[in-house]
């Protein structure tokens, strides 16, 4: 314990604190509006200047202008944005001829907007560099172009006003490009850099990390991300946003912004040089890498007395009632409220036949006075038990236990069910290689543009969907559930998977992609359960439940960790 450093008495040289997506990024790739039906929108109203490409738009699928270079093309009316010349379509889907320029320079300012990109001969593209403005000759050539796409709704204010400008970017515009990489406006986060300034002094230098250089940061370098597949990511999130974070902070100092003109500098290419005391850029990288790919994040959960609503609210019959509506009521008679919640757990040793058992037994909210005041009157009266002797008086909700080497998180008891069970979650995450977590990302992905086109598209080859894929990964998730943090566990699930293996099978491609994002949910440790009626019409998934006696048990365990998950506190609940 003495070698233990108390981190509250050490003050850090850096805090870093990631910046949200602001609402307009959160909002990336959820449009309600198909881009197909906004485009043949806008072609009705043009009709002269749409005539020759509506008949073309109206024969494409909405799946292929999920590409930005076909939909620039289509807002452009086929021409190129700065000769006016036509487009082949053919040479520009290649990627011959043409490319997607950005109008403000990615090297001065990181906007991917479509506002900032069009569609160009590569020709141009490469004789304009990363000068701003435009030539004066193809502003004066195509702005009355440039007019027309603007007056008929097919580019922004904000990109016209873009395109037309004569003036270069100003040592405050630039300044101002790259200091919002660094700054953050919202009002929540500066309220907690307030906190840490106050908690850690002017010693302490408080770094913004930009939650949209991280996600860019990730891309470049193919460091994969998905949510859904465990909560590694949250750490693996932290991590980058040091790395990233820290960079920026040692890159863009006050010097920099001083000289930002003579500055040598690209916000779009700041990893590819060295930045001394934060980035090599042949070596850093291998340890990011190295990191990224370890598995071995600690989770933790924060157990906790739970408050609030004592039990459901919907009254019931006398047959199901536990608790009176009145306590002048019989419940025999008045019927009254079911679903007692719990404020936290014991262990209690009680008599039952001959024998003594030790049992987990719920503390309810609506009786948790009596408990605190008498726990053996609240053992005999509430609970029914003979001879009680109580072993560990609060097992709080979401704590960690070990039952016959099972790490699980105990979550709820068994009043509503009654079958002397308690409820757990997985505390051990889902591991997954590269290759079966990348495609767990495009089925998620793929569901998603279901869901938001409330139909079934076909899967097309920007979605990455195949038969064979979606077998390989079914075999997979079958092979994990014979591992033996599993297969005690969901033996149920696993014989219904094996047995309705032909089944899944004869499916199409999305109901595929349903069933197995179904089965990804038996790994969660959380309280989402799966439904494996689209596999065979039958629900089949349901929540880890225990017997409450813990008596059968070969060992069991309740396991105190730090907030950190580095040092631990095992008692034995059998002696």
């Amino acid at each position: 314990v003495d070698e233990i450093v108390d981190i509250r008495k050490s003050v850090p040289e850096k805090v870093f604190i990631e910046m949200a997506r602001d609402s307009s990024k959160e909002l990336k790739g959820k449009r309600t509006e198909s881009r197909k039906a906004k485009l043949l929108a806008l072609y009705a109203a043009c009709k002269e200047e749409a005539a020759e490409l509506l008949p073309m738009l109206e024969r494409e699928d909405d799946s292929r202008l999920r590409s930005d270079k076909l939909y620039l093309y289509y807002t452009q009316f086929g021409k190129c944005m700065y000769s006016g010349e036509p487009i082949d379509l053919d040479a520009l889907m290649d990627g011959r001829l043409f490319d997607i320029d950005h109008i403000f320079p990615q090297s001065r300012i990181k906007d991917n907007s479509l506002d900032n990109r069009v569609v160009v001969k590569n020709v141009l593209n490469r004789e304009k560099t990363n000068i701003y403005p435009l030539s004066a000759d193809i502003r004066h050539k195509m702005k009355p172009y440039w007019d027309l796409l603007k007056e008929t709704g097919m580019i922004s204010q904000k990109k016209y006003d873009r395109l037309v400008r004569s003036s270069p970017l100003t040592d405050e515009e630039l300044s101002s490009f790259v200091a919002r990489q660094l700054v953050e406006t919202q009002q929540s986060t500066k309220a907690l850099t307030v906190l840490l300034q106050q908690k850690y002094g002017d010693n302490t230098r408080i770094v913004f990390s930009k939650a949209g250089n991280v996600s860019d940061f990730r891309h470049d370098y193919d460091m994969l991300k998905c949510r859904e597949v465990n909560d590694l990511h949250h750490a693996k999130d932290a991590y980058l946003n040091i790395v990233v974070g820290n960079v920026y902070c040692t890159r863009f100092t006050d010097r920099f912004f001083a000289n930002i003109r003579n500055e040598n500098y690209s916000l779009n290419r700041i990893f590819d040089f060295d930045i001394a005391g934060a980035w090599d850029k042949t070596q850093t990288i291998k340890t990011v890498k190295k990191t990224m790919a370890k598995n071995s994040p600690i989770i933790t959960r924060m157990p906790r007395e739970v408050k609030g609503q004592l039990f459901d609210l919907q009254p019931v019959t006398r047959d199901e009632a536990k608790i009176p509506r009145k306590n002048s009521l019989d419940v025999e008679r008045y019927g009254g409220y079911t679903g007692r919640y719990a404020s936290h757990f014991i262990v209690v040793e009680h008599r039952k036949a001959k024998k003594r058992i030790r049992t987990t037994e719920p503390v309810y909210l609506y009786r948790k006075q009596l408990y605190n005041t008498n726990p053996t009157a609240y053992c005999t009266e509430v609970l029914g038990l003979l001879e009680p002797s109580i072993i560990t008086p609060i097992i709080r909700v979401d704590s960690l236990l070990e039952l016959n080497g099972h790490r699980l998180y105990l979550t709820g008891g068994s009043d509503s069910q009654g079958d002397g069970r308690d409820i757990y979650d997985l505390s051990a995450q889902l591991c997954m290689d590269y290759s079966h977590e990348k495609y767990v990302r495009d089925i998620v992905k793929y569901l998603n543009r279901v869901a938001a086109r409330k139909e079934d598209p076909v899967p097309t080859v920007w979605d990455n969907i195949t038969f064979d894929k979606n077998a390989d990964l079914y075999d997979w998730f079958l092979e994990k559930l014979t591992a033996r943090i599993y297969s005690e566990l969901y033996n149920s699930e696993q014989r219904l998977l094996t047995e309705n293996r032909s089944l899944f099978a004869n499916l199409s491609l999305t109901a595929q992609c349903r069933v197995l994002y179904q089965i990804l949910l038996l790994f969660q440790c959380n309280a989402v359960i799966p439904n494996f009626t689209e596999l065979c019409g039958k629900k089949g998934g349901k929540r880890i439940r225990k017997n409450c006696n813990i008596s059968v048990c070969e060992s069991a365990l309740l396991i105190h960790q730090s907030v950190t998950g580095l040092y631990e506190i095992r008692e034995n609940l059998l002696v």
